[in-house]
């Protein structure tokens, strides 16, 4: 499960925008093509179609200028799983799940930025032939580091844990993540011209 931000690598089918915010959609899908063995309960691939549906929402707080932008990012995403009839010679079902991811996002430098991460998951049940798991209900914290390496090149490193795993049953997670992103946007071409009047 990733977690996005919107400000600093956009989104590239813009839905609505108005002065000080910016909304789009951010639909994600995967299909079960890599390698997948229905021996192991554990594998890289899941034998199943799944995907997520999101809206990206930013709120610009103060200037928008590099160097000196704070913004607010929400992602409110529903994921959505197929059934993986083979796992481990039973039928393996998951309900879908609500994902909200929240950031407040602040430059450093007109390079370097910062983030405060937040993230809840909750839903997911899943079901063995019949049989039913709990549904999650997630809420983890993090902080994202965040480098620019030029104009469509981005670098980032955060690091997240949940908070409300202290029952035996809990989802315990401590997620590392290092990203190299490219991207183009008008955003990036707007934030070029204002760096040139400067």
């Amino acid at each position: 499960m990733s977690s996005d931000h919107g400000r600093r690598k956009p989104s590239p089918t813009p839905y609505a925008t108005s002065r000080g915010s910016l909304s789009t959609c951010s639909p994600t899908w995967a299909f079960p093509i890599g390698d997948y063995d229905s021996d192991k309960p554990l594998n890289i691939g899941q034998n199943r179609w799944y995907g997520r549906f999101g809206m990206p929402i930013v709120w610009q707080l103060g200037p928008w200028v590099p160097g000196r932008r704070t913004t607010l990012e929400l992602l409110p995403a529903v994921w959505f799983f197929g059934d993986n009839t083979d796992y481990v010679g039973q039928t393996l079902k998951t309900d879908p799940m609500f994902q909200l991811d929240a950031h407040v996002t602040r430059d450093v430098t007109e390079r370097f930025w910062a983030s405060l991460d937040g993230i809840w998951y909750n839903g997911g049940k899943a079901t063995i032939n019949g049989v039913s798991g709990e549904k999650l209900n997630n809420l983890g914290f993090g902080l994202t580091l965040g480098y620019q390496i030029n104009d469509n090149l981005n670098l980032t490193f955060g690091y997240k844990s949940t908070v409300n795993d202290h029952g035996t049953g809990d989802l315990r997670m401590d997620n590392f993540m290092v990203s190299l992103v490219y991207g183009w946007h008008q955003l990036l071409e707007g934030s070029r011209r204002l760096k040139e009047e400067k």
